[in-house]
Protein backbone atom coordinates (compact mmCIF):
# COMPACT_ATOMS: atom_id res chain seq x y z
CA UNK A 1 0.00 0.00 0.00
CA UNK A 2 1.23 3.43 -0.94
CA UNK A 3 1.50 5.94 1.88
CA UNK A 4 0.79 9.58 0.93
CA UNK A 5 1.82 12.50 3.00
CA UNK A 6 -1.02 14.92 3.60
CA UNK A 7 1.37 17.83 3.64
CA UNK A 8 2.05 17.46 -0.03
CA UNK A 9 -1.64 17.75 -0.89
CA UNK A 10 -2.19 21.02 0.98
CA UNK A 11 1.14 22.62 0.20
CA UNK A 12 0.07 24.70 -2.90
CA UNK A 13 -3.21 25.82 -1.30
CA UNK A 14 -1.41 26.77 1.90
CA UNK A 15 1.19 28.83 0.06
CA UNK A 16 -1.44 30.65 -1.94
CA UNK A 17 -3.44 31.49 1.18
CA UNK A 18 -0.31 32.56 3.08
CA UNK A 19 0.54 35.03 0.31
CA UNK A 20 -2.93 36.35 -0.53
CA UNK A 21 -4.52 36.80 2.90
CA UNK A 22 -1.92 39.25 4.26
CA UNK A 23 -2.02 41.28 1.04
CA UNK A 24 -5.81 41.50 1.10
CA UNK A 25 -5.81 42.21 4.83
CA UNK A 26 -3.31 45.06 4.56
CA UNK A 27 -5.21 46.52 1.64
CA UNK A 28 -8.45 46.51 3.66
CA UNK A 29 -6.69 48.05 6.67
CA UNK A 30 -5.23 50.79 4.47
CA UNK A 31 -8.68 51.60 3.05
CA UNK A 32 -10.22 51.78 6.52
CA UNK A 33 -7.37 53.95 7.78
CA UNK A 34 -7.73 56.40 4.90
CA UNK A 35 -11.51 56.52 5.34
CA UNK A 36 -11.27 57.27 9.06
CA UNK A 37 -8.28 59.59 9.18
CA UNK A 38 -8.61 61.85 6.16
CA UNK A 39 -10.16 65.22 6.75
CA UNK A 40 -11.12 67.75 4.12
CA UNK A 41 -8.38 70.35 3.98
CA UNK A 42 -10.29 72.89 1.99
CA UNK A 43 -13.78 74.11 1.28
CA UNK A 44 -14.82 74.97 -2.24
CA UNK A 45 -16.65 78.30 -2.27
CA UNK A 46 -18.40 79.75 -5.29
CA UNK A 47 -19.33 83.41 -5.39
CA UNK A 48 -22.47 84.58 -7.11
CA UNK A 49 -22.00 86.96 -10.01
CA UNK A 50 -23.14 90.36 -8.79
CA UNK A 51 -22.61 92.25 -12.04
CA UNK A 52 -22.79 91.53 -15.71
CA UNK A 53 -24.62 88.98 -17.77
CA UNK A 54 -24.52 85.35 -16.81
CA UNK A 55 -26.26 82.24 -18.04
CA UNK A 56 -28.96 81.73 -15.40
CA UNK A 57 -30.97 84.63 -14.02
CA UNK A 58 -32.86 82.35 -11.60
CA UNK A 59 -29.92 82.17 -9.18
CA UNK A 60 -29.02 85.84 -9.16
CA UNK A 61 -28.51 87.57 -5.82
CA UNK A 62 -31.56 89.79 -6.40
CA UNK A 63 -33.85 86.75 -6.60
CA UNK A 64 -32.27 85.21 -3.51
CA UNK A 65 -32.87 88.41 -1.53
CA UNK A 66 -36.54 88.61 -2.56
CA UNK A 67 -37.48 85.02 -1.72
CA UNK A 68 -36.98 85.29 2.08
CA UNK A 69 -36.93 87.66 5.01
CA UNK A 70 -33.38 87.97 6.29
CA UNK A 71 -32.25 89.03 9.73
CA UNK A 72 -29.11 91.11 9.15
CA UNK A 73 -26.07 90.89 11.39
CA UNK A 74 -23.46 93.62 10.85
CA UNK A 75 -19.89 92.68 11.71
CA UNK A 76 -17.24 95.31 12.44
CA UNK A 77 -13.50 95.29 13.06
CA UNK A 78 -13.92 94.54 16.81
CA UNK A 79 -13.60 90.78 17.37
CA UNK A 80 -15.20 90.73 20.84
CA UNK A 81 -18.38 92.34 19.57
CA UNK A 82 -18.29 90.13 16.47
CA UNK A 83 -18.11 87.00 18.66
CA UNK A 84 -21.41 87.92 20.34
CA UNK A 85 -23.03 88.84 17.03
CA UNK A 86 -21.86 85.59 15.41
CA UNK A 87 -23.17 83.52 18.32
CA UNK A 88 -26.61 85.12 18.01
CA UNK A 89 -26.57 84.55 14.26
CA UNK A 90 -25.48 80.94 14.79
CA UNK A 91 -28.38 80.28 17.17
CA UNK A 92 -30.85 81.83 14.76
CA UNK A 93 -29.49 79.92 11.76
CA UNK A 94 -29.51 76.59 13.61
CA UNK A 95 -33.05 77.31 14.81
CA UNK A 96 -34.13 78.01 11.21
CA UNK A 97 -32.61 74.74 10.04
CA UNK A 98 -34.05 72.79 12.97
CA UNK A 99 -37.57 74.07 12.33
CA UNK A 100 -37.08 73.74 8.55
CA UNK A 101 -38.18 77.34 8.07
CA UNK A 102 -38.17 78.26 4.39
CA UNK A 103 -39.36 81.84 4.89
CA UNK A 104 -36.53 83.26 7.01
CA UNK A 105 -32.77 83.49 6.63
CA UNK A 106 -29.64 85.05 8.07
CA UNK A 107 -27.62 87.80 6.40
CA UNK A 108 -24.03 88.43 7.51
CA UNK A 109 -22.81 91.87 6.44
CA UNK A 110 -19.05 92.47 6.73
CA UNK A 111 -17.05 95.69 6.68
CA UNK A 112 -13.83 95.95 4.74
CA UNK A 113 -12.05 96.09 8.11
CA UNK A 114 -13.61 92.89 9.51
CA UNK A 115 -11.06 90.27 10.51
CA UNK A 116 -10.66 87.22 8.30
CA UNK A 117 -11.20 84.88 11.26
CA UNK A 118 -14.72 86.27 11.72
CA UNK A 119 -15.47 85.63 8.05
CA UNK A 120 -14.27 82.02 8.39
CA UNK A 121 -16.32 81.56 11.59
CA UNK A 122 -19.44 82.72 9.78
CA UNK A 123 -18.80 80.21 6.99
CA UNK A 124 -18.21 77.47 9.59
CA UNK A 125 -21.53 78.32 11.24
CA UNK A 126 -23.24 77.99 7.87
CA UNK A 127 -21.77 74.47 7.52
CA UNK A 128 -22.74 73.48 11.07
CA UNK A 129 -26.17 71.93 10.41
CA UNK A 130 -27.45 70.11 7.34
CA UNK A 131 -28.15 71.39 4.70
CA UNK A 132 -25.40 73.98 4.34
CA UNK A 133 -27.00 76.38 1.89
CA UNK A 134 -25.57 79.88 1.72
CA UNK A 135 -24.61 82.42 -0.90
CA UNK A 136 -21.45 84.53 -0.89
CA UNK A 137 -21.70 87.90 -2.55
CA UNK A 138 -19.10 90.66 -2.18
CA UNK A 139 -18.93 91.32 1.60
CA UNK A 140 -22.13 89.46 2.42
CA UNK A 141 -23.23 85.93 3.24
CA UNK A 142 -26.87 84.98 2.78
CA UNK A 143 -27.67 81.76 4.70
CA UNK A 144 -30.99 79.92 4.53
CA UNK A 145 -32.76 76.58 4.74
CA UNK A 146 -33.74 74.79 1.55
CA UNK A 147 -35.59 71.49 1.48
CA UNK A 148 -33.35 68.81 0.01
CA UNK A 149 -34.43 65.37 -1.13
CA UNK A 150 -32.15 62.93 0.71
CA UNK A 151 -33.55 59.77 -0.87
CA UNK A 152 -30.59 59.50 -3.27
CA UNK A 153 -27.92 60.22 -0.63
CA UNK A 154 -25.60 57.33 0.30
CA UNK A 155 -26.60 55.64 3.56
CA UNK A 156 -23.11 56.16 5.06
CA UNK A 157 -23.34 59.93 4.71
CA UNK A 158 -26.84 60.12 6.16
CA UNK A 159 -25.86 57.90 9.10
CA UNK A 160 -22.82 60.07 9.77
CA UNK A 161 -25.04 63.19 9.79
CA UNK A 162 -27.46 61.49 12.19
CA UNK A 163 -24.65 60.44 14.52
CA UNK A 164 -23.29 63.98 14.59
CA UNK A 165 -26.86 65.29 15.08
CA UNK A 166 -26.60 67.46 11.99
CA UNK A 167 -29.64 65.95 10.29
Amino acid sequence: MKHRSRRKLFFPVGLISLTLFPILGFQKLAELYIERKTHPNCIELNFTPSRGQFFNKEYSIKKIKKKRRYKTFYLTSDTTINREILNRARLLLNNIKKKKDVRNGVHFAFNNSTKYQDYIKAIDFCFEKFPSVFVLNNNDIWAMYVEIDTSNYPKKILDAYRRKRKL
